[in-house]
């Protein structure tokens, strides 16, 4: 309360709320504004989560065909819509919005145990839910090893990368240099 009063905030409110009970009573709907209050429990950031487990029993080439129809039905639930989207469906088509992007990410962890990174701009990255799919199931462990072995394969993609990582540091610079950031270093 000291700090409202010395701040001079023009809103505020004190509540007594029991926080731990509403996180059980929320599960995995949990909002975000609970982790400024209360931190999630260990199992929750390990990725202990039934989906995840699931997920990890399935043999890796039909993975990405499970997470896509969890993220049609997924998407389908967030976005009330009469029946699940394609793979191919593009975010933005559906109407998700940034903070809509922002929101799902959200669920998305808290479904997968926060297991996955997911970024905000995650729809934007990976505008279809076939992409978004792809995504998440490079990032499961058994997954690397076989990407790896496909890309020594064609060779191509890790040609792309290299440049598209070069591409990056390049722009990094250029918007360092106009704002003058990093020229003491």
């Amino acid at each position: 309360m000291a700090e409202v009063v010395a701040n001079g905030t023009a809103e505020a409110a004190v509540i007594k709320a029991n926080w731990q009970r509403a996180a059980k009573v929320l599960g995995s709907s949990r909002p975000p504004i609970l982790d400024l209050v209360l931190p999630r429990a260990a199992g929750e950031m390990t990725g202990d989560s039934e989906l995840l487990k699931k997920l990890q029993e399935i043999p890796v080439a039909q993975r990405a065909g499970f997470v896509t129809e969890f993220l049609q039905a997924e998407v389908q639930n967030f976005l009330r819509l009469a029946q699940p989207p394609a793979a191919s469906s593009r975010f933005l088509d559906l109407g998700t919005d940034s903070l809509m992007a922002i929101e799902l990410r959200n669920r998305l962890e808290s479904q997968f145990g926060g297991a996955f990174t997911i970024n905000a701009t995650a729809v934007f990255d990976y505008p279809t839910i076939g992409g978004l799919a792809e995504y998440l199931v490079a990032q499961l462990p058994d997954a690397d090893s076989g990407d790896k072995a496909a890309d020594s394969e064609s060779g191509s993609e890790s040609d792309g990368d290299a440049e598209s990582a070069e591409d990056s540091g390049a722009d990094e610079a250029s918007a360092q240099a106009a704002t003058g950031e990093g020229a003491a270093e």
